[in-house]
């Protein structure tokens, strides 16, 4: 009798258990969904990060966050990155070499930006200009992977406000490059020329 009395509350104990082992594992998912986000620095360390810390918090800790973008099925698709340096095109340069994290290629995601100094930065000019030097290695690329490189270089130097504009040189001299509707250009280059590339 006595045992049938205390039935509902032994219930009511396994319910409250019940209820704490839901809560702890969703608690588990959120923070794993909020620290899923892999970021590889320009010296080659792999780190991870907040998918969307506070941007206060990242720049007292001298890390400012960014986009690349890289290639998904032959389009162009934005993604975060960390930078060390306050709008430094040299980091993104370098973060556009090193390609997709190890989590991003599992859904597809890579580069056609080449390594080996194939694209160097020469200078950024106070009209919002950034100027890119290429070496004969990129001229081996396929008209495809030019036109996905150079549209990658070109959108995230771009994201930055103070850059409207890329111009490319070879061998010192205004190089022709690939754009969007299929014209190659020897002048500078803007968002524009390379926007139909975005994924939908």
């Amino acid at each position: 009798m006595k045992l049938v009395k205390q039935f509902p509350r032994i219930c009511d104990l396994y319910r409250c258990l019940i209820l704490l082992l839901i809560i702890s594992s969703s608690g588990c998912t959120i923070a794993n969904e909020r620290t899923a986000h892999e970021v590889i620095l320009p010296n080659g360390r792999s780190v991870v990060e907040l998918r969307n810390p506070p941007k206060e918090v990242l720049e007292s800790e001298n890390r400012f966050p960014a986009i690349i973008f890289l290639v998904n099925q032959q389009r162009l698709i934005s993604r975060p990155r960390i930078l060390q340096s306050y709008r430094s095109t040299s980091e993104l340069l370098n973060l556009l070499e090193l390609g997709a994290t190890e989590g991003e290629r599992v859904y597809g995601l890579r580069t056609a930006v080449p390594g080996n100094d194939v694209m160097n930065i020469r200078e950024t000019t106070g009209d919002g200009t950034i100027v890119v030097d290429l070496n004969r290695e990129f001229s081996g690329l396929t008209g495809e992977e030019q036109l996905l490189a150079i549209g990658q270089v070109v959108l995230t130097f771009t994201s930055i406000t103070t850059i409207s504009r890329v111009g490319f040189l070879l061998d010192g001299s205004p190089a022709y490059v690939p754009t969007a509707d299929g014209s190659p250009s020897n002048s500078v280059v803007t968002r524009d020329d390379f926007i139909s590339l975005l994924s939908r």
